[in-house]
């Protein structure tokens, strides 16, 4: 760990950390043109450049004679190219065909399709080799091995050409070389390896890399050290020259966790910095025994489950507070996560306020406002709602009757976040399935009343870890199982040649007059994505057609399902044409819908008793989930059929097998998180404004505990950070993170 600074030695440190905005091409050797190269990887500044580390190494410490090498290992091999051939077999391909030796042995290697080496390497050229060890025609043999040269011949051939040397030279280097060996393997070390585009070899991105290590460290470690004594936590300089050069894989371990732990720590103090200066803000505090919420528990014909009480315990002691209510509700689909948001209707009620509920779609909307609205009128509470469908007279009614605090509680869509829509006294903010929201919207509805309340809500269940970490800023609450039994749900996963038996359920299902989803991948087989990015690549199956939803529905159209009534739902429908497929389909005017994962997001269709999932593989398990919890909604059972090509025993259909024997969502998430990115189980791929891109979210568990609670600590002490000792961490925070607080000073944070 750095040590402690006198001031006198800290001004050199200063200066280099200060040096990190400066742009990439401030390097020697960064030329515009390479400048623009390390653009197209994301590389625009010094930070950026450390802050990329390797994707994974390659450690040429540990290696063996060719004579150890057993057959099927992979090891490595330091030794002498003793002859280079290039050979052309057949057209399009080419093999590069090297034997390398060391003092007790000799190896053949060959590298496909890759002519070039045969120039880049010469016959004398001491290399090391990382690879599998193969046996073929009585040699030892690698085939595309890593390879690194380590020292290069005395004499290289002047025109290039790769056919052997005479013997007499290739004899004297060979010897020269063979002497060289026990010396270079001291030099030996462990390999970097970064991903990198077109244009920017591995060698030269290295160089780039030790240059400028050379030219920043040491830098200041803006990190209290406290924090980093007690977590036991690597020095920052220390741990960016192990990062990209490290001595030792126990060194780079140490390294990458302390890179994880600030990575933790600066987008918990951007997250939770805002809430911090809000604490300060005087907000109402409700009242919580009034005869509107006590009206509110008599109204519901049902009793509150245990989670349920505790869930509204919180909310209600957070809606009392001195401070403002920054809370995240956490539920499965069916947990009844509604009723507890609606508690505080009743208390803005008895508190003479005004609360709004702001959904993802009209829909949605339009459902919460049926389902809460009777009970909020059975209370002589009012309400409205506010969406694109709105007619204009009724739109001016809601409004003058919001300024005026006529309308109590407002339901709506993003139409709430107009500027026309204005408050007579807003103190409670619900935002249902707020990751759909983005941070400029979510506080486009708080700055209406920067005092409010705030309950999101969703019901993808996440692990707690992922809640620490992305949802830094609230405060959780958890809803893990279902207040009463439902209608059970089957999950079965067929092989796509068996799909029929899908098919032949749902036409069965709709003779008893029940509907049906059907859930493709694709809009249209002239989407642009050949493969859904919802999960990595190696964990989905190999097959290349993939169905779409427009061809499905066609399909169906023309096959014995004509008779029934089919709609379509797709993304790139408007949001008047959503809706009003939407709708058609709740009323029973639909048969079977197909669509697109658009139907993720909990409408209510209590007929709807099958789902058919094609190319199931292609989905995250916490989307699988979520999509499993449209059926089954009323008191019919429900069937939900996994189609997929994948293999029995491959990665993919192992997924689906968790799926279909396991049925708690907390229990998927926490899989879900093992197999992919955190960005995905959250429902949305990382857009760059908040993202993590060292910190394993399985593995470094105890470092997010550490930097929830630590960074907790800090805004305790400065909840403005505006200590003098503390500006170099706002400097780094608004470094790492200048999308999202160019998001807040759009709005005014």
């Amino acid at each position: 760990m750095d040590t402690q600074l006198h001031i006198s030695e800290a001004s050199p440190r200063l200066a280099a950390s200060c040096a990190l905005d400066a742009p990439l091409d401030m390097l020697p050797y960064v030329t515009p043109a390479r400048a623009k190269l390390f653009s197209n990887l994301g590389i625009h500044t010094l930070r950026d450049l450390i802050l990329r580390i390797p994707r994974r190494y390659l450690d040429f410490s540990r290696h063996v004679s060719i004579l150890e090498a057993a057959v099927n290992d992979t090891v490595t091999i330091s030794c002498v190219i003793d002859r280079i051939n290039l050979k052309r077999p057949r057209p399009h391909l080419s093999i590069v065909e090297m034997y390398v030796t060391d003092t007790i042995g000799i190896m053949r290697i060959s590298f496909f399709r890759q002519p070039w080496l045969a120039k880049a390497y010469h016959v004398g050229d001491v290399v090391a080799l990382l690879g599998k060890v193969e046996y073929s025609y009585g040699f030892k043999c690698m085939n595309s091995p890593f390879i690194e040269l380590i020292h290069a011949a005395d004499a290289r051939p002047t025109d290039g050409h790769a056919a052997d040397t005479h013997a007499a030279d290739a004899h004297a280097q060979d010897k020269s070389a063979l002497e060289l060996l026990p010396n270079a393997r001291l030099d030996m070390h462990i390999l970097p390896v970064y991903a990198l585009c077109d244009g920017l070899s591995a060698a030269w991105y290295r160089r780039i890399i030790k240059i400028c290590l050379h030219k920043i460290l040491p830098l200041v470690d803006c990190i209290p050290s406290v924090y980093l004594a007690r977590n036991r936590l690597m020095g920052y300089s220390t741990a960016i020259q192990q990062i990209h050069m490290p001595t030792s894989m126990s060194a780079q371990d140490a390294a990458r966790r302390r890179f994880a732990y600030n990575e933790l720590f600066f987008l918990q103090l951007a997250l939770r910095a805002r809430t911090s200066v809000e604490d300060i803000q005087d907000p109402i505090q409700h009242c919580i025994n009034g005869s509107h919420l006590k009206n509110f528990y008599k109204a519901l014909p049902f009793e509150l489950s245990a989670e349920q009480q505790s869930a509204a315990h919180d909310l209600l002691h957070d809606m009392q507070a001195k401070t403002c209510m920054n809370r995240l509700l956490l539920g499965d689909v069916g947990t009844g996560k509604t009723v507890v948001c609606a508690l505080g209707f009743a208390v803005c009620a008895d508190t003479f306020t005004q609360a709004a509920m702001l959904a993802p779609t009209s829909v949605l909307a339009q459902q919460y406002a049926e389902k809460i609205g009777t009970l909020l009128t059975k209370l002589s509470i009012s309400w409205a709602l506010l969406t694109s469908a709105t007619t204009k007279s009724e739109r001016a009614d809601i409004l003058s009757q919001l300024q005026t605090g006529s309308v109590q509680v407002i339901f709506g869509t993003t139409s709430l976040l107009s500027d026309d829509v204005q408050f007579h006294k807003l103190s409670y903010i619900v935002i249902d399935e707020q990751h759909r929201f983005g941070v400029h919207q979510r506080l486009a509805l708080r700055q209406k009343s920067p005092f409010a309340d705030l309950l999101a809500m969703s019901a993808t269940p996440i692990p707690r870890t992922l809640a620490l970490s992305f949802y830094g800023d609230l405060t959780c609450s958890f809803i893990k199982h279902k207040p009463f039994s439902t209608a059970k749900v089957t999950t079965k996963v067929l092989a796509n040649e068996n799909v029929s038996v899908a098919y032949d359920a749902v036409a069965a299902c709709i003779e008893q007059g029940q509907q049906a989803y059907i859930i493709c991948p694709l809009i249209d087989n002239q989407d642009a994505r050949t493969t859904v990015d919802d999960i990595a690549p190696n964990a989905q199956s190999s097959a290349q057609t993939l169905h779409s939803a427009q061809q499905t529905f066609e399909s169906l159209k023309r096959s014995s399902f004509s008779a029934y009534r089919i709609g379509l739902l797709t993304g790139r429908m408007d949001s008047d044409e959503k809706d009003r497929v939407m709708s058609q389909f709740r009323a029973h005017k639909l048969d079977v819908l197909v669509a697109t994962t658009i139907v993720e997001v909990g409408v209510d269709v209590p007929r709807a008793c099958a789902m058919i999932i094609l190319d199931a593989d292609r989905f995250g398990l916490a989307t699988l989930h979520q999509l499993r919890g449209r059926v089954g909604r009323g008191s019919l059972a429900a069937q939900v059929y996994l189609v997929t090509a994948s293999k029995k025993h491959s990665l993919a259909r192992r997924r689906l097998d968790i799926l279909e024997n396991t049925f708690d969502g907390f229990e998927l998430s926490q899989k879900d998180l093992e197999l992919r990115r955190e960005g995905d189980i959250l429902g949305y791929r990382q857009s760059g404004t908040l993202t993590l891109r060292v910190c394993d979210m399985v593995r470094d568990m105890d470092l997010i505990e550490a930097a929830h609670r630590d960074v907790g600590e800090l805004l305790d002490g400065d909840p403005d950070l505006s200590q003098v000792q503390h500006r170099a961490l706002v400097h780094e925070m608004h470094a790492r993170f200048p999308a999202y607080f160019e998001e807040l000073k759009g709005i005014g944070f």
